[in-house]
């Protein structure tokens, strides 16, 4: 499964946001997790996503990788690997 590594998020960026950005560029989100650290509930500033057209994800790289997201440019790259996306854990 490929999917988006977005890096350099604003650190205080919510999914809701991330996805109505990324929609807003006319790309549809699947899934999308802001990854966050489950005690402080801080994140690092990276998102993985993954589009509900499979193919876009190349497209999606070249076409968000640098773009301004608050002041933030981003830096998007695919990735095959890493954490899946399903499911959420809970929370302590």
């Amino acid at each position: 499964m490929t999917r988006l590594l977005l890096a350099n998020l604003p650190h205080d960026c919510s999914e809701r946001e991330v996805q109505q950005w990324l929609e807003s560029r006319g790309f549809t989100v699947k899934e999308l997790r802001v990854v966050r650290d489950l005690v402080s509930g801080s994140t690092p500033g990276f998102a993985y996503v993954l589009l509900s057209d499979e193919g876009r994800h190349t497209s999606a790289q070249t076409d968000l990788d640098g773009k301004v997201l608050r002041n933030r440019r981003l830096v998007a790259k695919t990735v095959t690997s890493g954490p899946a996306l399903f499911p959420r854990r809970s929370e302590p």
